[in-house]
């Protein structure tokens, strides 16, 4: 089963979702149970459907921030721990996206 994964930042960029991609029908139910044993908790996001009859969930973990963001300290080890867990999946390369401000030029 081909698993896929990306982090994504949004302006102000003071968290990430992780979103994983996976065969639709097929969710890698060990990997979901590491990352809820980390903190990451599924989005209120609905099951995103992709081409190839793949199937994307996102996860979000809050900080000790203002509204639950991240500190520098805690985004460096939040997401090399999420990447640790990804890792022992056999997840590799996880990309961060930092997307810009909706409407920004």
């Amino acid at each position: 089963m081909t698993i896929r994964a990306a982090f994504h930042s949004v302006h102000h960029h003071t968290t990430c979702t992780l979103h994983v991609e996976h065969p639709a029908g097929a969710p890698p139910t060990a990997l979901f149970e590491a990352l809820a044993a980390a903190g990451w908790t599924r989005s209120r996001l609905p099951v995103s459907r992709r081409p190839g009859d793949r199937e994307e969930v996102a996860f979000e973990k809050r900080g000790s921030g203002f509204l639950g963001g991240w500190s520098v300290e805690e985004t460096d080890e939040i997401l090399a721990a999420a990447r640790a867990i990804l890792a022992t999946h056999a997840v590799s390369d996880v990309p961060l996206h930092n997307d810009p401000l909706s409407g920004a030029a």
